[in-house]
């Protein structure tokens, strides 16, 4: 898993950097680029469809067959251009697919990563995964820029195309048991194995538990879609942390849609100035990575949740304030690192305490609810970016974070919530609920 996912990083870190980039030089239009980033990000709200198939379905199978569609679908912009036939409205088309394949892809990975290694090993594999991405995508957007100033931006994507390949390779050769890649399954076929128990021939009993699984599927999916959200909700904490997701995903998008025209209009870059960019984001984050263990050691989690998402809101309003190449990479890379921090504290929590069998449901619901408003806020940005100057529209969400920051920290109940081992070993009733949402 990790030496496949690794691969495919550094082909998606060229697929971020050009996606956009090739944006700017076909149109050079902000709305373009709002479009183009809310169909990236769009599918990210069925992620509670895909959670429920991805307890249903075979995760690795999942993971193929998603990184084989992704594989050609990337493929079509360079194959368009060759026959003369790429046209802007196609780039949000590609991108809408990536990210819907993207949407099945992640929650089955995230699922499946718990069965790989002992419960004592999960935190040392997130970390090793996400400091793999965060250092991959450093030198992916590094190379990224420089590649697209000397070759142009058509071959990254066809690189990002060979790369799914590697990774379908590497998944196939993975040797796990059936319980770890399908563990619904499993749980269903005892089900359906313990109605027919109770027949005395061999031909009452596969026609029972036939007739059993039968009515499981056809009932169980719409209780399992609801059942990641209902998770979700049993928990007070989540229940306080997700409005502010929502909220931040939805102010932050003209960071992400409108970073290309940034670095073209006004810092007076090109392709590689923009990599520069990125490769601070990922560089920061990477240092987050492992920064995150030893100030979790030191402080509670709400301190330390809290102070990066306040000092991650202040960098963004200093970044939008400096020129030059040095002091935004600078800010950038700070911001980076203060996100990362707040990603794996909650990543790690979450991987620890959902059950094994709900895990693709409550990721695809918490991908769902987190990301609900970011394709909203990338469609209104690139809108905003034709009228609205864009030093303001990146000052702007950062005072709006660090002004959220200040209030969590300073309301008690929304401040505990951040301690998020403490604040559920609070709440009365827990396991009962647990039960009731897995339907055990």
């Amino acid at each position: 898993m990790w030496f496949g996912q690794s691969v495919s990083w550094f082909g998606d870190s060229l697929y971020f950097v050009s996606l956009l980039w090739l944006v700017q030089e076909m149109t050079g239009s902000r709305a373009m680029m709002g479009l183009v980033a809310a169909c990236r990000t769009f599918p990210a709200l069925l992620s509670v469809v895909a959670g429920a198939f991805v307890d249903r379905w075979d995760r690795r199978r999942m993971m193929i067959a998603t990184d084989l569609i992704r594989a050609a679908t990337v493929a079509l912009i360079p194959l368009f251009r060759a026959l003369g036939i790429l046209q802007p409205w196609q780039i949000p088309v590609v991108a809408f697919m990536l990210a819907l394949t993207g949407a099945f892809f992640v929650p089955a990975r995230q699922a499946l990563l718990p069965a790989t290694v002992e419960r004592r090993q999960i935190a040392p594999a997130n970390s090793l995964m996400t400091l793999s991405q965060q250092a991959i995508f450093v030198v992916g957007y590094a190379t990224g820029g420089m590649l697209i100033a000397a070759f142009g931006v058509l071959p990254m994507f066809t690189i990002d195309s060979a790369t799914f390949l590697v990774s379908v390779t590497a998944i196939t050769a993975m040797k796990m048991s059936r319980a770890e890649t399908h563990p619904g399954r499993v749980d269903r076929d005892r089900v359906a194995a313990q109605e027919a128990g109770g027949q005395a021939g061999q031909e009452g009993q596969t026609d029972r538990a036939g007739q059993a699984e039968r009515r499981a599927g056809r009932s169980g999916l719409g209780r399992e879609l609801g059942e990641g959200l209902r998770y979700v909700y049993s928990s007070p904490a989540l229940r306080i942390i997700m409005p502010l997701s929502v909220g931040l995903n939805f102010v932050f998008a003209p960071v992400s849609v409108l970073m290309p025209s940034w670095v073209s209009d006004v810092l007076r870059g090109g392709p590689q100035v923009f990599g520069l960019i990125q490769t601070a984001s990922m560089a920061g984050m990477a240092v987050g990575s492992v920064a995150a263990g030893v100030l979790v050691a030191k402080w509670r989690r709400s301190v330390v949740a809290l102070s990066c998402l306040g000092a991650m809101g202040l960098l963004l309003v200093v970044f939008s304030m400096v020129r030059g190449v040095a002091a935004p990479l600078a800010a950038m890379a700070a911001m980076g690192m203060t996100n990362a921090v707040t990603n794996i504290i909650l990543m790690t929590w979450l991987q620890t305490v959902v059950p094994q069998r709900m895990m693709g449901r409550v990721f695809g619901a918490l991908g769902t609810v987190s990301q609900i408003a970011a394709p909203a806020g990338q469609a209104l940005a690139g809108m905003l970016g034709e009228v609205v100057p864009l030093p303001l529209l990146f000052g702007g969400p950062g005072l709006v974070a660090a002004g959220a920051a200040a209030v969590y920290a300073l309301v008690p109940p929304l401040r505990r919530a951040f301690d998020l081992d403490q604040a559920e070993e609070a709440v009365p009733g827990r396991q009962a609920r647990e039960a009731a949402a897995s339907g055990a």
